[in-house]
């Protein structure tokens, strides 16, 4: 099986550009995605084959419509640990881009077709109570692994867990978004009408809706669906200063010039960089990594550092950058690059931040942060310091997992075991297959990929035929928690209808329930 299994690898790929297995986190890899699409065919077999989806976000939406859409006699139970489906879509989306959220549509076909798909709410996978995935590889022919990354790296900092008004980006946006996971005090974590300063640490895409949301006028984003509580917080701000620190270089930055405008054009905000930090940037290596022939994305990269320069205020010195943010008239958003915090200032509440001056080392692509000798060290002043240093997936039991890059070890999508072979009917797709990297697109792709494999295994007759029945998957939950209540499609419809309804009535496209309890009592109302 195994031979079999490693000889389709090229007729897997004969028409992608060659590319490492793990080319889907090459930031160069721009494949010709309708043919990717348009290459599937209907597989065609009388055996039936049921399939387990774990996570109902856009990796396990995609992979669950790719099986319906192109295998013949099959099933899709998609399970989720929330009660409503579309995760970071519903719940790390930023209230002010509603045009991402549109795709829900897309993945509302998906779950209507009840004949075929079945909705699994309010269900953990796992240990500790949870549905076993030994037991679902013998419910199904093959069980989908897409539960994301739900837990966040550190700066591994003394007294970054015991200090007031250190969050981390995740916490963030699960604040705003009022996911059931959210695990914010406002009042001790927040406590917005305090907060004069804000450094977050990290300047990728996240990390500028989170200032984005702290600076606009909220009352731009009241009819979306950010919760109430929250637009009642964010109206109470006082925030005089956001300082987006990142430990490379200005070419480094990992947010689009698309979310660099957004901010620029904020009214009474003024954008600032300092002037050594922007000049150690552009190393000979950071320029050819701006050159058009050096990747498909130098060109998108050289916009937008060319907009930052032309864009702010060029500040001289550290001295410069104290007056600004003392200033008290309009806003400030200064980038810093070059930093590397090393000391969190403060005895209940954090005060500050001490971040170590750094230098570019390396070649283009693959450039790396140093200290500059000697050693030197600037404060930043804060209230509230955000970590936005990129998110992680947890293990699961029963699924070997890499500790170091917290993803899922694959080939393609198929879930390699501890001695790095592949397991037909095990697989993965999205954040815990690749790592949490990448928009939504980039996820279609990925899931593309995992999808062939499926096809591959199919087509070959690898995956056992299976007549699970949803009483079979309904006794397999009930086994370790007995009267648990199961969310289905229909109980989502009537989350989904109060949700809007309530919305409506504020003049807002949604109020979202921001209490578990409160959606597993609607969905039992009849």
């Amino acid at each position: 099986m195994l031979q079999t299994f490693l000889r389709s690898k090229q007729s897997l790929t004969h028409h992608l550009p060659s590319r490492p297995f793990g080319f889907f986190v090459a930031q160069d890899y721009n494949p010709d995605f309708k043919s990717c699409l348009e290459s599937q065919h209907l597989i065609k077999s009388d055996k039936d084959y049921r399939f387990a989806v774990v996570g109902c976000g856009p990796a396990g939406f995609y992979c669950a419509k790719q099986i319906l859409k192109n295998v013949a006699n099959v099933r899709v139970d998609i399970f989720d640990r929330n009660p409503h489906p579309f995760g970071l879509v519903r719940t790390g989306v930023a209230p002010d881009h509603p045009e991402m959220k549109k795709i829900e549509k897309d993945y509302e076909e998906v779950l209507k077709d009840t004949e075929r798909c079945q909705f699994y709410g309010n269900v953990w996978i796992g240990a500790n109570g949870g549905v076993s995935i030994s037991k679902l590889k013998e419910l199904y022919s093959g069980v989908i692994l897409a539960y994301g990354a739900t837990s966040e790296r550190d700066l591994g900092l003394p007294s970054e867990k015991s200090l007031l008004g250190i969050l981390s980006s995740r916490q963030m946006a699960s604040w705003y978004n009022g996911s059931l996971d959210k695990d914010v005090l406002y009042d001790q974590d927040l406590a917005l009408e305090q907060v004069k300063n804000v450094v977050i640490v990290g300047n990728g895409n996240v990390a500028m809706d989170i200032s984005r949301v702290l600076m606009k006028d909220p009352e731009k984003m009241a009819p979306h669906d950010i919760p109430t509580p929250v637009l009642e917080h964010l109206r109470k701000t006082r925030i005089n200063s956001i300082s987006l620190v990142g430990r490379r270089g200005a070419v480094q930055s990992a947010f689009t010039i698309k979310e660099i405008r957004e901010i620029s054009r904020i009214p009474d905000l003024t954008m600032y960089a300092l002037k050594q930090e922007l000049l150690d940037s552009f190393t000979e290596a950071s320029e050819r990594e701006q050159h058009p022939d050096f990747s498909v994305h130098a060109r998108g990269i050289q916009r937008r550092t060319e907009f930052i320069k032309q864009t702010s205020v060029i500040l001289e010195n550290e001295e410069q950058v104290r007056e600004v943010v003392e200033r008290k008239e309009g806003r400030k958003f200064i980038l810093r690059y070059l930093n590397k915090p090393v000391e969190l200032l403060g005895e209940q509440r954090v005060k500050g931040v001490k971040f170590e001056r750094m230098r570019l080392e390396g070649s283009a692509g693959d450039q790396r942060a140093v200290a500059v000798e000697p050693k030197q060290v600037t404060t930043m002043d804060c209230e509230l310091l955000i970590k936005s240093i990129g998110y992680k997936s947890q293990p699961i039991e029963g699924i070997t997992f890499n500790t170091k890059t917290h993803t899922v070890p694959n080939l393609m999508g198929c879930v390699l075991n501890d001695k790095d072979e592949p397991q037909p009917g095990l697989y993965v797709a999205g954040w815990l297959k690749r790592g949490p990297s990448g928009i939504i697109d980039a996820t279609l792709r990925d899931s593309v990929e995992t999808f062939r494999i499926i096809k591959h295994h199919l087509d070959n007759e690898m995956l056992p035929e299976k007549h699970t029945k949803p009483e079979d998957v309904q006794k397999a939950i009930l086994e370790n928690a007995a009267n648990h209540q199961v969310v289905d499609y229909g109980d989502w419809q009537k989350i989904d209808a109060v949700e809007r309804q309530e919305g409506s009535s504020r003049g807002k496209s949604r109020e979202k329930i921001l209490h578990k309890e409160e959606m597993l009592s609607i969905s039992k109302k009849v």
